[in-house]
């Protein structure tokens, strides 16, 4: 079974930044049936649905990414006058509640029309309805000088709804959704999103139109029948080497259209499935001949897959065209094309391999096992690569610790080459990705580049792990940066530098003022601790307004000037760093991070005085002639001292 994964916006997370002190959660009333609307920054779900046959390609309850996000309000009224004390709501007594078990009940395929009426006090009316299956229900509804709003639900999961920001009439429907004439229990909502009042509903319960109503029997490409639901139930081989279109029909009792194609020997097979009604949502799968899946194709119309790049590409054998009525119903397109295919190289990283621990300034030795997985033998050397990185993303100001070649790889052979490398001795000691990339130089024309980077199943730790900042020398100042205009570090007017801080629990801000020359850009990259978390914004010191910030969690964040109103302006600014925390699930660890701004060449530490050994007498000097520091009687010695920003005199 197929899962989606929902990246919903981070509503919840702004607000949690900048409070908005009137706002309320539209729907907060529907407690019941709000899962949905977890206080996320990210949502990963993962819903299994029973499917008719275990071929089901992806959850039929999963709402779309295009669901309407959740909208923010007042609470402010319209002004009109509330509802009356005794309802009458769909023209029975009392109000419809705002609940699955207190919704009122409008029948099975209901073709009516009713008022109701919400306000501040009664801000949602449900109503449920019982559909056949086979059949749709289209909901429209009015109202005057208010914004109410209105939504078909399943009990389970919101299956359409309008929020419009304006004008008086809102339309909902299953037609066309995941429950497309599948029949059932639903639910109307109505809410007062702001004002209130009374509205009108007029609904329509109409048969959805079906493959039997366009096609009588049906005759699925030619085949004089409906083409069987799954690969084991022996589809109809369309032969060898076919380039050709057919027509079919799917719907919601007939959901699944598989189709049969021999390819030859260096040859790849592409498909297209077009969707005679663009308001249908048909999904396109590729299968080899035991099942395992080569492409998909579910957003766009047409859908189209191919065996080009994938484990099938040139592979002799019976290849599964697999079109699935995730929505809608009704004809479609198939057009098949087999082409030749000029054989191929394709390196993969299969394996890395290293010790699991070091120390900066060691030798390390890292062996990289590389694949050759394409049609035709690499003869060519190629470059390899070896990086550490705090995140699971090679990067830009990653550590590149060592370089080597390997000359030639063979089809289906593997090769394994040992690169020698050393710890940089400044490197910031924690926990560390080590990452292997192969053919930086694109020296070899492969089938696809995107397995050319590799990564250790496990992290390699460098020295000691940080569980606390210790002596704070932020940005090499022997200080720690505040979080106010007094305390914070002015870093001057920095061009292509590096800079390093440390946050954790004790210490959870660190502010840095930035000055740019006019006709400039600032741009600006945040590498997080090895073994913690961080998160910023970049600010105006003219009125304390963001220009831009970011919140990668277990990633980079970058900060740029450009593209904003800020673009080539020169200024002040102030770079706002912040130690993630969300307690009790995820706290942000400790230690340095890494402020690079611009594009450095290599690290080049603050010039400071700490640790310095003033005249070979073991410390730092004292600073004036109240308190000098004593050497002594007739003293013989001979060393060097240090002053510097912190340390600006020596007695």
């Amino acid at each position: 079974m197929r899962t989606r994964t929902i990246l919903l916006a981070s509503l919840m997370i702004m607000m949690s930044v900048t409070p908005l002190v009137t706002a309320s959660f539209e729907n907060d009333t529907f407690t019941d049936l709000n899962s949905d609307k977890a206080p996320s920054e990210l949502i990963e779900t993962s819903v299994d649905i029973p499917s008719k046959e275990t071929i089901l390609e992806k959850p039929f309850e999963l709402i779309k990414l295009e669901e309407n996000p959740i909208r923010v309000g007042s609470s402010g009224t319209s002004g009109r006058a509330p509802c009356p004390a005794i309802q009458n709501d769909a023209g029975t007594a009392g109000d419809s509640g705002n609940t699955t078990g207190t919704a009122k009940s409008l029948g099975t395929d209901p073709t009516t029309s009713f008022q109701g009426c919400v306000d501040s006090a009664d801000s949602a009316d449900w109503y449920s309805l019982q559909l056949t299956q086979g059949y749709n229900v289209d909901v429209v509804m009015t109202f005057t000088a208010t914004d109410f709003d209105l939504g078909i639900h399943n009990g389970t999961h919101w299956i359409d709804r309008d929020w419009a920001t304006s004008g008086t009439t809102e339309r909902v429907s299953t037609a066309g959704t995941i429950v497309d004439a599948a029949g059932g229990t639903f639910y109307i909502a109505v809410n007062a999103y702001s004002g209130d009042g009374a509205y009108d509903i007029e609904t329509w319960s109409n048969e959805s139109l079906n493959c039997t109503d366009l096609w009588g029997t049906q005759n699925d490409a030619g085949t004089g029948g409906d083409a069987p639901e799954n690969y084991t139930m022996s589809p109809t081989n369309m032969g060898s080497n076919v380039t050709s279109s057919y027509s079919g029909c799917a719907d919601a009792d007939d959901m699944f259209d598989v189709f049969a194609f021999d390819v030859p020997a260096s040859h790849v097979i592409e498909v297209s499935m077009t969707m005679e009604d663009s308001s249908n949502d048909f999904d396109l799968y590729l299968k080899d001949s035991n099942g395992n899946q080569l492409d998909y194709s579910w957003f766009d119309n047409p859908e189209t897959v191919t065996s080009y790049g994938s484990a099938g590409e040139g592979v002799a054998g019976t290849y599964y065209v697999n079109i699935t009525a995730y929505a809608g119903g009704g004809n479609y397109t198939l057009d098949v094309w087999t082409n030749y295919s000029i054989p191929i190289a394709n390196l993969v990283v299969d394996e890395i391999n290293s010790a699991a621990t070091t120390n900066p300034g060691d030798a390390f030795s890292v062996d990289v096992i590389v694949n050759n997985t394409g049609r035709l033998n690499v003869t060519d050397s190629y470059d390899i690569e070896v990086y550490l990185s705090t995140d699971t993303i090679v990067s830009d100001f990653d550590h590149l610790i060592g370089t080597s070649s390997i000359s030639g790889t063979d089809i289906g052979l593997t090769k394994t080459t040992s690169v020698q490398t050393t710890i940089p001795t400044g490197i910031i000691e924690g926990t560390y990705r080590l990452f292997a990339v192969i053919d930086t130089g694109e020296v070899i024309n492969e089938s696809s580049d995107d397995d050319n980077e590799g990564l250790r199943n496990s992290e390699v730790t460098i020295g000691t792990v940080a569980t606390s900042c210790g002596t704070q020398n932020d940005a090499g100042k022997s200080i720690d940066a505040g979080n106010t205009t007094s305390t914070l570090i002015d870093l001057g007017q920095p061009v292509d530098i590096e800079e390093r801080g440390c946050l954790d629990s004790n210490d959870k801000h660190d502010h840095f003022k930035i000055n740019v020359a006019a006709g400039e850009n600032l741009n600006i990259t945040l590498v997080n601790a090895p073994d913690g978390d961080l998160w910023g914004d970049l600010v105006t010191d003219t009125n304390g307004s963001s220009i831009d910030s970011s919140f990668g969690l277990g990633s980079d964040d970058y900060f740029t000037t450009w593209d904003t109103d800020f673009n080539g302006t020169g200024g002040s600014f102030t770079l706002m760093l912040n130690w993630t925390d969300f307690s009790p699930w995820f706290a942000g660890g400790a230690g340095e991070y890494r402020i690079i701004i611009g594009e450095p060449e290599v690290f080049v530490p603050s010039f400071n005085c700490i640790g310095w050994n003033d005249a070979g007498v073991g410390t730092d000097a004292n600073t004036d002639f109240s308190d000098p520091m004593d050497i002594g009687s007739n003293p013989l010695l001979e060393g060097a001292g240090c002053l510097s920003g912190q340390d600006t005199s020596d007695a």
